[in-house]
């Protein structure tokens, strides 16, 4: 019984092919899978392991390890590859303890989980939003600045508009006062292209648009808050890390699923979602220049605050989908 269906392994090595300086740097080709059937890995895959043996980084060499998008999914699909005896690194640690980072969107959702997560690990960290939720406020709280040891981690709130450049600036210098350095920036925050900022409510025909359809230089929210705020933002932080050699930085933008995906009823969304991810792509070369680590994760869906509603439905979703 097949599995998947089995497409010719030149065309996904054509659609996913690796630069030629090994390093990978698209997305999944899981629309391209190899062949695999009940029977086992049929003889392109097989193909393909022997290839991996050749091009991967077992355990024992440190640092990352770059595959093309096909053996990527190789291993993740066929769950009995690689032998026990081997471990594939993907990515090079970075501890994070005793470091200071930046998160934007800090104040509610997957800003706020990656904020308690780093001081948890020991990172100091500044939270930029427009406002916290209880939750964020709970979690300044626990982490008072200053911290009681030199060893512990803190937390300070900056109130900011991502989409105003001032406040980038203000909010940099804030955490250079507070904690002498930045080694950790992450653009979080985000919106969903809101009708104040739509392609279907026109600047000065919809009375639902807040962009002005009269500025000088032109600008949709959705594009100042999904795309530019992150590029100012790592454009700062570039600047300092390449001064202060240091410090190893580490930018990590949150862009979308959708950077991959289109959608009639929100353009502006996906297509600030794919610019960020072209931008961070074109700066992954810093790495090897200068030691800044440039990244990007795609999640999905979340359901960051769950209503009494989204509570109610949540049984009835999970059993729809185990019925498929």
């Amino acid at each position: 019984m097949n599995l998947l269906r089995s497409k010719s392994l030149n065309h996904a090595q054509k659609r996913c092919k690796a630069p030629p300086n090994g390093y990978y740097h698209d997305k999944l080709a899981t629309s391209t899978p190899l062949g695999f059937s009940g029977n086992g890995i049929s003889d392109q895959a097989t193909a393909a392991y022997r290839r991996i043996d050749t091009m991967v980084q077992l355990s024992t060499t440190p640092g990352p390890v770059h595959v093309n998008a096909q053996m990527l999914w190789l291993f993740s699909v066929a769950n009995h590859f690689p032998p026990p005896s081997i471990r594939i690194t993907i990515m090079s640690t970075y501890p994070v303890n005793g470091k200071i980072a930046i998160v934007t969107g800090a104040g509610s959702g997957i800003g706020h989980a990656l904020t308690k997560l780093l001081l948890s690990a020991g990172c100091s960290v500044v939270l930029a939003d427009l406002k916290l939720r209880p939750e964020a406020e709970q979690t300044l709280a626990e982490y008072h600045y200053p911290a009681s040891t030199p060893s512990s981690p803190s937390a300070i709130f900056r109130p900011t508009d991502v989409a105003n450049w001032t406040h980038l600036t203000s909010l940099w210098e804030t955490a250079i006062k507070s904690f002498g350095s930045v080694n950790i920036v992450v653009s979080v925050a985000g919106i969903y292209e809101p009708p104040s900022s739509s392609f279907w409510k026109p600047p000065g025909i919809s009375p639902e648009s807040r962009d002005p359809a009269d500025a000088s230089t032109g600008q949709y929210s959705t594009f100042a808050v999904n795309q530019i705020a992150p590029i100012r933002l790592a454009q700062i932080a570039i600047d300092y890390w390449t001064q202060h050699r240091d410090i190893q930085g580490n930018y990590l933008a949150v862009a979308s699923m959708a950077a991959y995906l289109h959608s009639v009823e929100t353009p502006f969304y996906m297509a600030s979602k794919a610019a960020l991810i072209s931008f961070v792509k074109s700066l992954g070369s810093v790495r090897d220049l200068f030691g800044i680590r440039m990244s990007a994760v795609c999640p999905g869906p979340v359901l960051v605050r769950p209503s009494p509603v989204d509570i109610a439905i949540l049984p009835l979703v999970t059993l729809r989908s185990r019925s498929h």
